[in-house]
């Protein structure tokens, strides 16, 4: 009898602990590019703490016009912002000091100087829907930017880009920095130029 007992507790034991097991592997999903927070945390905690660290440096934003500066080359400009390297994360051009619009990358100051340079409506997409804003000539993209008018346009909204602030955050996970885009353009409220809308 006494036998029987132990071997019913000991088995109970084990289907308590493979229980357990269990949940704990049906709790720890599948990470996605090695973000292991769950969501709730992420929203709750993760993102504002971020938010907070980009605030803190909307506050003290450097001038987009250092990007295109003669002379001043891309390390030039990570000495300028007290880095050695590029780095991934988001960016926030600021117009007479509100928040126009926010992006990222995971090259921030590559990015930004795309933004600022490029000829083409990839690399510089905002420019590119800045223009078409004011003047859609009803082409597709790769035609109105050879039309000499839009060309043009394009090239004052680079101008307007220049004129700007920037701020930076830096975010070195994927997951993170994705998410973080939207959030931080909902409650920056940049809804004029960002949009989320797939292809």
């Amino acid at each position: 009898m006494f036998l029987w007992y132990y071997e019913y507790g000991f088995a109970r034991k084990k289907f308590q602990q493979r229980l357990i097991l269990f949940n704990l592997e049906k709790k720890m999903r599948t990470p996605i590019d090695g973000c292991k927070i769950e969501f709730s945390e992420l929203a709750n905690n993760t993102l504002p703490e971020h938010f907070a660290r980009l605030e803190k440096n909307i506050q003290n934003p450097f001038s987009a016009a250092w990007i295109k500066e003669h002379g001043v080359g891309k390390k030039t400009l990570l000495k300028r912002l007290g880095r050695t390297a590029d780095f991934p994360g988001c960016y926030v051009f600021i117009e007479e000091k509100n928040p126009i619009y926010v992006g990222i990358s995971r090259g921030v100051v590559a990015r930004l100087y795309q933004h600022l340079t490029s000829n083409d409506h990839f690399s510089g997409s905002l420019a590119y829907y800045i223009a078409k804003r004011e003047n859609d000539p009803g082409g597709t993209r790769k035609e109105n930017m050879k039309n000499g008018d839009f060309r043009t346009l394009f090239e004052k909204s680079q101008k307007r880009l220049e004129s700007c602030s920037v701020a930076t955050v830096e975010i070195s996970n994927a997951v993170e920095l994705h998410l973080f885009e939207v959030y931080a353009a909902m409650e920056l409220g940049t809804g004029e130029w960002n949009s989320f809308k797939t292809h």
